[in-house]
């Protein structure tokens, strides 16, 4: 195991470790070839076997359930080594990946893999919320939250312009993006990965989701997204 995962399990007691070391274990066997060697009919972006590195962007629905397990399972995994998650409250609620209900049928999926072996290195999603309605603007009292203004607060938006005036649904979260960390970050294709994902990422919302994205919030981790949008010169 590298050092992130031996990180991660610093000080637990044994069956807490074991658990975890288990999922881990789980996230680092998942392949998936079929994404990232042939493009998906249904893919919204893709590029193959750059440098190494296949990226690949999918609605949810397009996704089988064997392959959604899959990426909830490397979400948790990767939130764990990056010590955002308590190992503990994963054992106790006996979680094998993140919850299913925590995506929805209009969020997509940008991941970047490993071309010859499937493996997946970095993932990022454009988060939907799917109960705010048409009428609903970012500013609305009464209005479904994004996860950012769970973490941060209700009016970590309303100093803005402009954005407080959108209607809700056609403003996404763009999901925190995550790297492999059971990969050393001197890793070529780990290095390469987060910046194909935020290429791909920049691509959609002026190309395929420019008609339903007006917007993006979230927060941005300053180890993997602040690094990939230094390499665009991006403020």
């Amino acid at each position: 195991m590298t050092a992130n995962v031996e990180d991660s399990l610093v000080g637990l007691e044994p069956e807490v470790d074991a658990f975890i070391r288990e999922l881990l274990d789980r996230a680092a066997a998942i392949r998936l070839p079929e994404l990232f060697q042939a493009r998906h009919p249904d893919a919204l972006y893709w590029v193959g076997d750059r440098h190494g590195v296949s990226t690949v962007a999918l609605r949810t629905p397009s996704l089988t359930e064997d392959q959604l397990v899959a990426i909830m399972t490397f979400r948790l995994a990767q939130y764990l080594m990056a010590h955002q998650l308590d190992p503990r409250l994963i054992y106790e609620k006996q979680l094998a990946y993140e919850p299913l209900e925590n995506v929805s049928e209009r969020d997509v999926h940008v991941m970047a893999g490993d071309a010859a072996t499937g493996e997946v290195l970095t993932y990022g999603t454009f988060k939907v919320l799917t109960e705010a309605g048409q009428t609903a603007t970012m500013r609305s009292e009464h209005r479904q939250l994004f996860p950012v203004e769970e973490v941060f607060g209700r009016g970590v938006f309303e100093r803005l312009r402009i954005l407080p005036d959108l209607p809700v649904h056609r403003v996404s979260e763009a999901g925190r993006l995550m790297k492999n960390h059971a990969h050393p970050g001197v890793d070529p294709l780990i290095m390469r990965a987060p910046v194909e994902v935020l290429l791909a990422a920049f691509r959609l919302v002026v190309g395929e989701l420019h008609g339903e994205i007006e917007a993006c919030v979230g927060d941005m981790e300053l180890g993997v997204a602040k690094k990939s949008q230094d390499f665009f010169h991006l403020p």
